[in-house]
C-alpha cells in the first residue's frame, strides 16, 4: 500500500513537473491588440516610419544616398503604395527595411490602413 501512495505522488508530482515546464511567449500571454480603426498618420504611421525608415530615407540620408525621402507627410503621401509593397514585402517590390527583419503585422496593417483610407492627414 506504501508503495502504491509513493509511486502515485511520484508519478503526480512528475507530471506537475513536465507541464510546469511549458514555455510560455509573451505574444500568447499578452496578445497585442493592433488598432487599425480610424488610423492616425501624426499618432500611428510617422512614429513607425520614423522608427524603422529613417535611418536610410531620412533628412540626411536620403540626400546623401539619392534616394526617397520620408520626412513629411507629403513625402510619405506620395509614396504611400510603394510603401505597403515594399513593407508587405510584396513580390516584385523591394523588401524594406532594407537588410533587416520585416515589421510586424499590426504595424503593416496599420500602414495598409492608412493608405487604403485615403492616407489622410491626421
Amino acid at each position: 500500500m506504501m508503495k502504491s501512495i509513493s509511486l502515485f505522488i511520484m508519478v503526480s508530482a512528475t507530471l506537475i513537473f513536465i507541464q510546469s515546464c511549458y514555455y510560455d511567449n509573451e505574444e500568447d500571454l499578452f496578445p497585442q491588440v493592433c488598432d487599425t480603426i480610424d488610423v492616425s498618420f501624426e499618432t500611428q504611421v510617422l512614429p513607425i516610419i520614423e522608427f524603422n525608415c529613417h535611418d536610410c530615407h531620412g533628412e540626411l540620408t536620403s540626400v546623401q544616398r539619392g534616394i526617397f525621402r520620408f520626412v513629411s507627410y507629403d513625402d510619405i503621401k506620395a509614396k504611400a503604395d510603394s510603401i505597403v509593397g515594399a513593407i508587405s514585402w510584396e513580390k516584385g517590390i523591394l523588401p524594406m527595411p532594407d537588410n533587416l527583419p520585416k515589421l510586424d503585422n499590426c504595424d503593416i496593417s496599420i500602414i495598409r490602413s492608412w493608405v487604403n483610407a485615403g492616407a489622410p492627414d491626421n
